[in-house]
């Protein structure tokens, strides 16, 4: 991430999803977030990584190239539309998909399972929809 530059702007596209999860964390937590080396600055985030959507200021949810929208983790959450409908069904989904897991015994089932999931059969990659995340 190059956060040299002295910008009053940063836009960030995807830039914790072409790490593992431990550098990613350790990129949020230096750079990102409230406390990180841009927090004076105003970033927008671009990302698919659900989990990092309550330590921020705002998220921007977008179907179908429009802006569907926008407020705090917790306001979407509460307001029922298509990001907290989203959410539900994935993690809905995330649980029955641990639960057959779990009832599998062929390693090769769950192989194919997961496989399935991260390549957007699961339903996941079907809404369309990326955050802008602004601190």
């Amino acid at each position: 991430m190059a956060v040299y530059n002295n910008a009053d702007v940063y836009l960030l596209d995807d830039p914790l999803s072409v790490v593992d999860s431990h550098v990613g964390k350790h990129m949020f937590q230096k750079v990102i977030s409230s406390t990180g080396l841009l927090h004076n600055k105003t970033q927008v985030l671009v990302t698919h990584g659900i989990h990092w959507l309550p330590m921020v200021d705002m998220v921007v949810v977008m179907v179908d190239k429009r802006i569907s929208e926008m407020g705090t983790y917790e306001e979407l959450l509460s307001h029922d539309g298509p990001f907290a409908q989203f959410l539900k069904t994935y993690l809905t989904q995330a649980k029955d998909d641990d639960d057959e897991e779990e009832e599998e015994e062929d390693p090769e089932s769950s192989s194919i399972q997961k496989i399935r999931t991260h390549t957007g059969k699961s339903g996941f990659s079907d809404f369309r929809w990326k955050n802008y995340i602004c601190r």
